[in-house]
């Protein structure tokens, strides 16, 4: 009856039973790591485009009941906190004195991206307390989910965004 409300739904890409899903036409992606181990999942965003940017890089958000903790593996990461406008912390991987990890307490507004306008980040991110079923699922379905729209370029459905929002 109110069909009409939402946009076409993109042909949908399985990806249930992948450890590693690619997004962005091999431009980024999501490696799910095992239950209990000490990172949930290790994200690889491209190089930043502030006029195009990345699935990867999320809107700026908060959580209500978990920490945020983020470990660079390779390149570099702006973590913004409260302002968005101006990076709180960069950690690098290869900037000896720049810090390694950041974490980012529930209920503080942040975002992050690549530092670098020319190479990949790897970033493994936490989040505590873990639910990890819920944290794959979520991941799984939003990036995935975006990733469809791009690339059967149609707009995501807002009501689409917030069922899976709601269920986070």
């Amino acid at each position: 009856m109110f069909a009409f409300l939402r946009p076409s739904l993109p042909p949908r890409t399985n990806t249930a039973s992948s450890s590693t899903i690619v997004y962005e036409d091999g431009a980024s992606s999501v490696e799910f790591f095992s239950a209990n181990s000490d990172y949930i999942f290790r994200n690889v965003h491209p190089p930043f485009n502030k006029d195009r940017p990345s699935i990867m890089t999320p809107p700026p958000h908060y959580h209500i009941y978990q920490t945020e903790n983020f470990r660079i593996v390779s390149g570099s990461i702006n973590v913004f906190k409260d302002k968005v406008d101006k990076p709180w912390l960069t950690l690098s991987a290869d900037d000896p004195d720049a810090p390694k990890t950041a974490t980012v307490p529930k209920r503080v507004r942040h975002t992050i991206h690549n530092a670098s306008t020319t190479e990949k980040l790897v970033v493994d991110v936490k989040l505590s307390p873990e639910n990890y079923e819920a944290e794959q699922q979520f991941f799984r379905n939003f990036f995935g989910y975006l990733d469809d729209c791009r690339k059967a370029e149609l707009p995501p459905s807002i009501f689409q965004l917030m069922v899976f929002l709601h269920a986070a």
